[in-house]
């Protein structure tokens, strides 16, 4: 599926619903993506295991959250973003056992209305992020409850991750994994990292850049 530069693809509800299904083929966008709901909106056992690349100049709005995987799903095919990703809600919504297990990589802009990454119910981010770009959360930037991230999350020396509230925040019963690494700013309005009630952030946390809260 490719949506090229001067493309639209403008809904009130969801850009792409995929239940009980799989959309196997490549995800390409060079133009306009503006839904109402979410943008990517993954249900009942369903998978993304093709590519999806937002290409420089592509831009996709959603009304909701930009990617909801949700009950036992996954997006298996990797996310990639050189160019701009704007959610009222969340950028990534994880929740009900699913899974991103493709890496996320982003070059571009990320804005989100609540987290940047929001991973809940059991669920995982096992793929790899990394960014190279700019994130911004009105809230946290990672935020994970009764959850896992098991990826390595690794900010570049060109990164930026700013939160209104905490950068990284365990709540409940909730594990990063992962390795930490930080060669880039990282801003928090509130905590750096906050870890909550039988939470655990067991993988390596390396700074050479800048973290400010």
């Amino acid at each position: 599926i490719t949506n090229e530069v001067g493309g639209i693809i403008e809904t009130d509800n969801n850009a792409f619903v995929v239940s009980n299904s799989t959309i196997s083929g490549n995800i390409t966008n060079s133009g306009t993506i503006e839904a109402g709901d979410d943008a990517f909106y993954v249900d009942a056992t369903s998978d993304i295991s093709g590519a999806i690349t937002n290409e420089v100049g592509g831009i996709i709005t959603a009304g909701d959250d930009a990617f909801d995987v949700d009950s036992s799903s996954d997006i298996s095919g990797g996310i990639t973003n050189s160019g701009t990703i704007e959610a009222t809600d969340d950028a990534f919504d994880v929740d009900s056992s699913s899974d991103i297990s493709g890496n996320i990589t982003n070059n571009g802009t990320i804005t989100a209305g609540d987290n940047a990454f929001e991973v809940d119910s059991s669920s995982t981010i096992s793929g790899a992020i990394t960014n190279n770009g700019t994130i911004t959360a009105e809230d946290d930037a990672f935020y994970v409850e009764n959850s896992t991230i098991s990826g390595d999350i690794t900010n570049e020396v060109d990164g930026i991750i700013e939160a209104g509230d905490d950068a990284f925040d365990l709540d409940a019963n909730s594990t990063i994994s992962g390795a930490i690494t930080n060669s880039g700013t990282i801003t928090a309005e509130d905590d750096a990292f906050y870890v909550d009630t039988n939470s655990d952030i067991s993988g390596a946390i390396t700074n050479s850049g800048t973290i400010t809260t």
